[in-house]
């Protein structure tokens, strides 16, 4: 820009210059003719006002004429020109159209794009439909999931109810067969009592039975020999009659002994019974306790690996 502006100005200082030579050779021609012919009264003089203003003149020259600044020119397309529309050195305005071009590869470019454009929309709406397809999976197994999930903890929720309910009914047994095993182990010592009862009333009832024998035989012996005497008229009948009382009592009262002795003896066999059962069932009693820790413990395991398992199914 700075460059054109001297140029412009060098231009306008040699056309000042040529316009002052070209006034000066004017009037110097002036006075020549001036002194040469004198002064003619009939001389034609002009008046004008002076007045600011541009000089034209005209200078023939040859030369080559070069642009100030130089602007290439370029197509946005590359194609083969078949129609120049402007000549070297035509002047043109911004917007003009300068040439053509051959318009088959633009228009196989411009297919060729559209083509690309059509199938980038193509893959856009693949990929929409994708997305799309990709959200609804998702959503369903986020669903899925969550479904699982209650279920999960319903289950974690019932496993726990059912498993606390089996080890407080393990627990609850076995309390109960402790308890039952304690009345058990009483009422076998209560046996075992009555049994040692029963073996000292045995004793108790056979010394009775010797007593009542020995009773017996002396009674037997005194009527004998009160029958003897009757005969022979040397005692009463009364006295006989006496004998024979005392005899018929010490009878019954062994008879009675010997009963008590027979019934003793079944007393104790049955005692003897009773405590063997009691027996039996304190050992079925210890070995179903020992079942039940055994299936408490189990229980105790059950439920944790099932908790375990459940947790496990919460985290995934």
């Amino acid at each position: 820009m700075q460059k054109e502006q001297a140029m412009m100005n060098r231009h306008r200082l040699f056309l000042l210059v040529l316009a002052i030579l070209a006034v000066a050779g004017v009037s110097c021609s002036d006075q020549k003719s001036g002194g040469k012919r004198g002064a003619s009264p009939q001389a034609k003089q002009r008046i004008g006002i002076v007045k600011r203003g541009d000089f034209q003149e005209r200078i023939s020259a040859t030369g080559n004429l070069e642009a100030l600044v130089e602007v290439e020119v370029k197509s946005n397309v590359e194609g083969e020109i078949v129609k120049l529309l402007v000549d070297e050195g035509d002047y043109v305005e911004a917007g003009q159209i300068l040439l053509e071009l051959d318009p088959k590869r633009i228009v196989e470019d411009k297919r060729q794009a559209e083509a690309n454009v059509d199938a980038a929309k193509a893959s856009v709406k693949q990929a929409e439909l994708n997305t799309e397809l990709k959200r609804a999976q998702l959503a369903t197994r986020l669903t899925e999931a969550e479904n699982n999930f209650k279920i999960a903890e319903s289950n974690l929720t019932t496993t726990k109810a059912e498993s606390e309910s089996r080890l407080i009914s393990a627990e609850t047994d076995i309390q109960t067969t402790k308890n039952s095993l304690e009345q058990d182990q009483l009422s076998l010592e209560q046996a075992r009592l009555s049994l040692n009862q029963a073996k000292l009333t045995l004793i108790d009832n056979e010394a009775s039975l010797v007593s009542s024998e020995v009773n017996l035989a002396n009674a037997k012996s005194e009527r004998d020999r009160n029958k003897d005497l009757f005969e022979k008229k040397f005692v009463s009948k009364k006295a006989l009659e006496e004998t024979e009382t005392r005899f018929a009592s010490a009878t019954s009262q062994s008879n009675s002994a010997k009963q008590r002795v027979a019934a003793q003896k079944q007393t104790i066999e049955s005692q003897k019974k009773t405590v063997k059962a009691k027996e039996s069932i304190i050992g079925t009693r210890n070995s179903t306790l020992r079942y039940q820790k055994l299936n408490l413990e189990k229980l105790r395991e059950m439920r944790k690996a099932q908790e375990q398992r459940n947790q496990l199914q919460l985290d995934i």
